[in-house]
């Protein structure tokens, strides 16, 4: 009897072993899935690094690009600037001397005249050739 009962005492204690090895396996098991799981997440957050490092490098290019191009059209801006007033400057040079070296009877007969911009010319007055109203013609 003690043999059976050390037999029946043994196959009590092999089946919870196996119990206890079943859920160790399902476990094992779970965290296999888990872990292969992760490492797939791990891998995508890896390449959505790289393509975030590549876009921010991109854009940084870009940006730089943006900073030059405004820096350029800045000094253009600056020598277009500078240059005007280098024109203004000659041009009123240019007319003093214009001035000083015309007779004084000229610069009186500009004075008494009345401004371009208030005369007429002769094309644009009522009654003038192309404001005329065409006579009727006889017909023959």
């Amino acid at each position: 009897m003690q043999t059976q009962a050390e037999a029946a005492e043994l196959a009590a204690a092999g089946e919870a072993l196996e119990v206890e090895r079943d859920a160790l396996a399902e476990q094992v098991a779970d965290l296999t899935r888990e872990r292969d799981t992760l490492a797939g997440k791990a891998e995508q957050q890896a390449s959505d690094l790289v393509d975030q490092a590549q876009r921010i490098e991109r854009e940084q290019q870009a940006a730089e690009s943006a900073r030059v191009e405004l820096a350029t059209a800045r000094l253009k801006i600056e020598a277009q600037a500078e240059r005007q007033t280098d024109q203004a400057t000659e041009i009123e040079r240019l007319r003093a001397a214009l001035e000083a070296s015309q007779p004084s009877w000229v610069q009186s007969w500009k004075a008494s005249r009345p401004s371009s911009r208030t005369r007429q010319r002769p094309m644009e007055r009522p009654g003038s050739w192309p404001h005329r109203r065409p006579t009727a013609q006889p017909s023959a």
